[in-house]
């Protein structure tokens, strides 16, 4: 309400989405199980959609990436076996290559979004928002520099998530937010750096 609906001296923004907690199966943001995870998120959905049925809702979670990932695995359990609405999702996908991002939507048969949509009852074409993304093994500490790569990345990875938007193919990402970008685009003289350079370039 305050940030939507100007309560208590607020705003009136247009958000359109918003994301539910912030990395659920990281023990320093979550000290709760999957199950728990799921229910939070539940509560969430339940008591803000029927005051703002025009906000999209998406819970910060994973994929399962091995049976002791258990954090992910009993969030998707209760949301199959309750049938939770999930408007989206918000992904934080990090990768050293931008065709990563193409396997862990799609490629990767038995372990991609997509795939995990399918299993557990969502919408194929479920929104991706990509939250956080940035090169892996480092995150935000890599390629802050004036440095080609860094650059390069920037703009290929601009361009692959371009290809997965619904306007240009039948996947569904169709936000991302480079990580740490505030620090990573300009330098104290507000010259580009490195990733800056790359989006210029795209």
């Amino acid at each position: 309400k305050h940030f939507l609906a100007g309560w208590d001296n607020g705003f009136t923004y247009d958000i359109e989405f918003v994301e539910v907690w912030n990395e659920f199966y990281i023990d320093e943001f979550w000290a709760g199980d999957g199950t728990q995870a799921a229910q939070l998120y539940e509560a969430v959905y339940n008591a803000c959609k029927p005051e703002f049925p025009d906000v999209m809702l998406g819970p910060s979670i994973n994929k399962p990436t091995s049976q002791q990932n258990r954090i992910p695995w009993d969030f998707w359990a209760y949301v199959m076996d309750s049938g939770i609405p999930v408007d989206f999702i918000s992904a934080h996908i990090y990768h050293k290559r931008p065709r990563v991002l193409e396997d862990r939507v799609y490629r990767q048969t038995d372990r991609s979004w997509e795939f995990l949509f399918n299993y557990v009852g969502l919408p194929a074409d479920t929104p991706i928002v990509n939250a956080e993304w940035n090169r892996d093994g480092g995150g935000y500490n890599t390629g802050k520099g004036q440095t080609i790569p860094a650059g390069a990345f920037v703009a290929g990875s601009l361009i692959t998530m371009a290809g997965m938007h619904p306007q240009n193919s039948d996947h569904n990402m169709i936000m991302s937010h480079l990580f740490s970008a505030r620090s990573q685009l300009w330098d104290e003289s507000s010259q580009p750096k490195g990733p800056g350079v790359g989006i210029a370039a795209y």
